[in-house]
């Protein structure tokens, strides 16, 4: 039945029931009372049934505006952390390049280099006797002073070996010391990257959480409104106004970059405020 035909219809009730007191039938008035209450109460039933129905599909397409946002919210996240942990992983690798180069370079320095033995005043003699023996023609004797000058200067050398290898050892211990320090650094800064990134991260949770609470206590508040209203109109207006449809959800607006956050008690669904940036059910 059409709102104006039952608003009229309504009508012709009441002016029967003036009729009936006027005229002393009034158990007809009665009867045509309770009709027209009858019919008051069903068309307030229908009407809250169809306002009810456009409450939930309201709530439901803000609901998914909302989760389509988060996920594009997620995947832009996901995408950041992985191009972090990416540039992490290439700082580390090149640091260990460059490491492995320089201890290369210092094993290539050690086995290169051709050792500095300055002969000692004790050999120098030895070598003279030698050459004034072998002048001499005493060839036996320059053989045995030979000898003995080969391995005095064997000795010399492997002392003189001993030293520059003592030496190449401590300069790579102080390099390698040096790379542990690097490697130290590089790891606490990409530590502080990775909180700060994560930091920032969560704050852009929190302002996308705090926007949805806002636009999902605001649909609410509207809705308590309209039932409110419902309940006091009677049979006017039965017959409720099409529905607006609400506009998606925009991640990126300036409109309610810091609502108030709503009290969750008056939501259907409680919207948590740091839920897994992989969530993606608002239950």
């Amino acid at each position: 039945m059409e709102n104006k035909s039952v608003e009229e219809f309504i009508k012709v009730l009441d002016n029967h029931i003036k009729e009936c007191q006027k005229t002393g039938k009034y158990m007809e008035a009665l009867s045509t009372t309770n009709r027209r209450d009858q019919l008051i109460e069903n068309i307030q039933i229908r009407k809250r049934e169809f306002i009810l129905q456009r409450h939930t599909i309201e709530r439901s397409e803000l609901e998914n505006a909302q989760l389509d946002q988060f996920t594009q919210f997620s995947k832009k996240w996901e995408e950041r952390m992985f191009e972090s942990s990416k540039k992490a992983e290439s700082q580390r690798d090149k640091l260990s390049t460059r490491h492995q180069q320089e201890l290369d370079g210092i094993v290539f320095q050690l086995e290169s280099q051709p050792l500095k033995s300055r002969p000692s005043k004790s050999l120098l003699e030895l070598r003279a006797l030698e050459a004034l023996l072998a002048k001499n023609e005493r060839y036996i004797d320059a053989h045995n002073v030979k000898t003995k000058a080969d391995i005095h200067e064997m000795i010399e050398l492997s002392h003189e070996s001993n030293k520059q290898r003592a030496a190449f050892q401590v300069l790579e211990s102080n390099l390698l010391t040096q790379q542990e320090n690097e490697r130290n650094a590089l790891d606490q800064q990409i530590k502080k990257e990775k909180e700060a990134l994560k930091k920032l991260m969560m704050e852009d949770l929190q302002r996308f959480l705090k926007k949805f609470n806002h636009l999902l206590l605001e649909l609410e508040t509207q809705h308590s409104i309209e039932l409110s209203k419902l309940s006091a109109s009677g049979y006017q207006n039965s017959v409720p106004s099409p529905r607006k449809k609400l506009a998606p959800l925009q991640l990126d607006s300036p409109k309610l970059q810091s609502p108030p956050s709503p009290p969750t008690s008056t939501f259907r669904r409680k919207v948590t405020t740091s839920p897994s940036i992989h969530t993606k059910k608002w239950r």
